[in-house]
């Protein structure tokens, strides 16, 4: 895999919050910027009784005009926190799956978090839940190619260098509410790695409750 693959392409970034695209996927978008086609989809609402609560959903807003995004949606999906604790997250899986299967445009590739969560010093060896939750449903929904963050993963396709200085305009549009500290991780060399092709969730083939979701 190399950067070319990203180019004069159409693509869908998924991620759990607003942020993530900026921390995990910011190097490689502010790369591509005006070189690719990008829809940007963040499936979580904001967790409430933060310092940004309020600002994250309009400063994701400004991080896709940066990136000349078509498209930018927040699924306000409730957030099961990084353990699981605050929603149950094989429900979220579920209603993200069933939520990207009613977007009807088709794409060249997906680029979402990895199965675990991107472990890093801020959410420790097991990831964040919410990530996880995102990536089960982009496999269950999407039938395209998928790229997931290479962070944590025993092998990568791709390490991708960026201008430092792009990246960290797209992170300050979150500030002064928040900012990456602690997020060193964050400015090394993006990895990503190749997935699969997901297969789609059709309504008369979802679980129960995911239908119930759907209704």
């Amino acid at each position: 895999m190399h950067l070319n693959a990203f180019l004069h392409k159409r693509l869908l970034v998924v991620v759990a919050h607003q942020d993530d695209e900026s921390l995990y996927f910011g190097g490689l978008l502010s790369s591509i910027r005006g070189r690719a086609e990008i829809g940007l989809i963040c499936t979580t609402a904001p967790m409430p009784g933060r310092a940004d609560t309020d600002h994250r959903v309009a400063n994701f807003h400004r991080v896709g005009e940066l990136l000349q995004c078509r498209s930018v949606k927040c699924l306000q999906l409730p957030d099961c926190g990084p353990r699981g604790k605050a929603y149950p997250s094989e429900r979220l899986a579920t209603e993200i799956a069933v939520k990207l299967s009613e977007i009807g445009e088709t794409y060249d590739m997906i680029i979402t978090h990895n199965h675990l969560g991107e472990p890093n010093k801020v959410y420790g060896p097991f990831g964040h839940e919410a990530h996880k939750a995102t990536h089960v449903g982009v496999v269950a929904a999407i039938r395209a190619p998928i790229v997931v963050c290479g962070l944590g993963l025993n092998r990568v396709s791709l390490e991708i260098e960026y201008d430092r200085e792009s990246k960290k305009s797209l992170i300050d549009c979150y500030a002064p509410w928040w900012t990456a500290r602690g997020y060193d991780f964050c400015y090394q060399p993006e990895p990503y790695s190749f997935h699969t092709t997901g297969q789609k969730l059709f309504p008369g083939r979802l679980p129960t409750h995911a239908r119930e979701c759907s209704a």
